[in-house]
């Protein structure tokens, strides 16, 4: 396998994992946004609802979103194909979703120690 065919299937590697990402993040948002306040396991010793268990796997996937954003821009060569800002935000925004899930959740979890 030569050098540049490597290159390619590492290429289509990076980008199905940040579409994937992507994918997953916007499925979550919206289970967030549609504000369900019904039982995951009602027989629970702490039983959650949907929204907050997604709530909590965005901030679970914070890392790995921001590790598929980070290989997608630099080894997809999309730090030379986006060129306006609001690409560029549209680029990052699911890593920015998952971090502001993450800090809320440290946030809440230091207030409630205090």
């Amino acid at each position: 396998m030569s050098n540049q065919n490597k290159n390619r299937v590492a290429k289509t590697i990076v980008r199905c994992s940040y579409m994937i990402g992507v994918v997953a993040v916007t499925l979550l948002v919206i289970i967030v946004l549609s504000n369900s306040k019904k039982l995951v396991d009602p027989d629970a010793m702490l039983p959650t609802t949907y929204q907050e268990a997604a709530f909590v796997w965005l901030a679970i996937g914070t890392i790995p979103m921001l590790l598929a954003s980070i290989g997608a821009y630099y080894f997809g060569d999309l730090k030379t194909r986006i060129h306006n800002k609001i690409g560029m935000i549209g680029f990052w925004l699911p890593s920015a979703i998952c971090g502001s899930c993450l800090i809320y959740i440290i946030g809440i979890v230091l207030i409630g120690i205090f």
